[in-house]
């Protein structure tokens, strides 16, 4: 684009993301003029703001929607090009469709959310932890299960000496998991008191 943000360029991928054929389409135009409405007006802004500052914008996620109401992600970047006295002429943009990775990004948080709403309601203790012996996640079964008052204070335990009566099971527990079995034995609540569990594991 010139100093007044109008596009002097583009290649076939922008031709096609602005539902064009040609290059005469667009040229002297500005995205007030290309896209309606405020996206058109943000873009314009963009534009200038980068050429009037001299400030590079990098890697600029943004949605908009196509001619046939299809929304889809770019990444962006605007950078400003100088003549030889080191004036800014106008800039260059260089976007990437990201909108396949946004919709996997979008479904692997919905599976998650799923899987968490899942444990958080179960009624049986679900916890993560390390082989050395520090939680990395509890749900809120397991924190009643062992008398605790929270999460937090359930995860700062140190699980080989805290929890268990006889070492020797965190051990067979650990190994056992390794091939997604189980295990019946006494863990230690808050209090002292033993409660037996069966451990599945993986």
């Amino acid at each position: 684009k010139d100093w007044q943000c109008r596009k002097i360029a583009a290649n076939k991928a922008d031709l096609s993301r602005m539902g064009c054929t040609s290059e005469a389409e667009i040229i002297g135009k500005t995205d007030i003029e290309l896209f309606p409405g405020p996206a058109g007006i943000r873009g314009f802004e963009t534009d200038l703001s980068v050429i009037l500052t001299g400030k590079p914008l990098i890697n600029s996620e943004k949605s908009y929607f196509d001619s046939e109401g299809k929304q889809h992600w770019r990444l962006s970047s605007k950078i400003p090009f100088y003549d030889e006295n080191k004036k800014v002429q106008g800039l260059v943009g260089i976007g990437y469709d990201i909108t396949e990775r946004k919709l996997i990004e979008d479904a692997l948080k919905k599976s998650e959310e799923l899987y968490r709403n899942l444990v958080e309601k179960m009624p049986d203790g679900v916890y993560k932890s390390t082989v050395a012996g520090k939680f990395v996640s509890v749900n809120p079964a397991l924190v009643t299960m062992l008398g605790y008052g929270s999460k937090e204070e359930l995860m700062a335990i140190d699980i080989i000496n805290d929890l268990y009566f006889d070492i020797n099971d965190r051990e067979q527990s650990v190994s056992t998991q390794k091939d997604g079995g189980f295990d019946v034995f006494r863990l230690k609540r808050k209090d002292g008191t033993e409660v037996w569990v069966e451990d599945n594991g993986w």
